[in-house]
C-alpha cells in the first residue's frame, strides 16, 4: 500500500465519522425535540440527515459497488435507506413521547385559541388547533392535530404534559366552551 492510498482512506474515514456524528445528532434532535412549537426542530434535522446520507453514499459508493448499479437501482437503494431511517426515527419519537408522558405526566387545563382545517390534497382534510395552557405560572402555546373537527375555538381541554418538557402534550379530554344556558 502506498502512503497516498492510506491518506485517501484515512480522509474517507474521518469524513465518514463526522457525517455519522451529524446523523446521530440530527436523529437525537428530531426524536427529543421534534414536538416543540418551532418546526425548525423537525425541518432542519431532516434536511441535514438527507444531506449527510447523500455525502456518505458519495464517499462510499466505490466500496459499496453502487456505481455499477443501474441508476434506478441506486435511487431505489437510497429511497429504502431513507424510508427505513424515517420510520425508525418516527417510531423512536413516538416511544420517547409516550415514555416522557408516562414518567413525568402532569395534568393541566388549557384553552383552544384557534382552530383551522388544512386541505391535504392527497390525504384529505386534517385539522389543527392552537392550545394555550399554564405550567408553573408560565404560558405555553402548542398545536394539536386531529383527523376530525373536534376542537373548536374556546373549548376547554385537559392536557397531559411532561413536567420536564411542558411543550410535550397530549389532549386527554375537551369540554365545549360554548355552553348555552337557557
Amino acid at each position: 500500500m502506498t502512503s497516498r492510498y492510506l491518506i485517501v482512506k484515512n480522509s474517507k474515514i474521518r469524513y465518514s465519522v463526522a457525517l455519522v456524528a451529524i446523523v446521530l445528532i440530527c436523529s437525537y434532535i428530531f426524536v427529543c425535540y421534534g414536538h416543540k412549537y418551532n418546526r425548525g426542530y423537525v425541518i432542519l434535522p431532516v434536511t441535514f440527515l438527507l444531506i449527510a446520507y447523500i455525502f456518505l453514499l458519495d464517499i462510499w459508493s466505490d466500496w459499496l459497488k453502487i456505481n455499477k448499479l443501474h441508476w434506478l437501482g441506486r435511487r431505489i437503494g437510497f429511497f429504502l435507506i431513507i424510508a427505513v431511517t424515517g420510520s425508525l426515527l418516527v417510531n423512536l419519537k413516538d416511544i420517547y413521547e409516550r415514555s416522557q408522558l408516562q414518567k413525568y405526566g402532569l395534568l393541566v387545563d388549557g384553552k383552544i385559541t384557534d382552530a383551522a382545517s388544512v386541505d391535504g390534497s392527497r390525504t384529505g382534510y386534517f385539522f389543527s388547533a392552537g392550545v394555550e395552557y399554564y405550567v408553573n405560572k408560565k404560558l405555553y402555546h402548542q398545536r394539536a392535530f386531529s383527523s376530525s373537527y373536534i376542537y373548536k375555538y374556546g373549548d376547554n381541554v385537559k392536557i397531559l404534559c411532561s413536567s420536564h418538557d411542558p411543550e410535550l402534550i397530549k389532549i386527554i379530554s375537551r369540554k365545549s366552551g360554548l355552553d348555552i344556558k337557557y
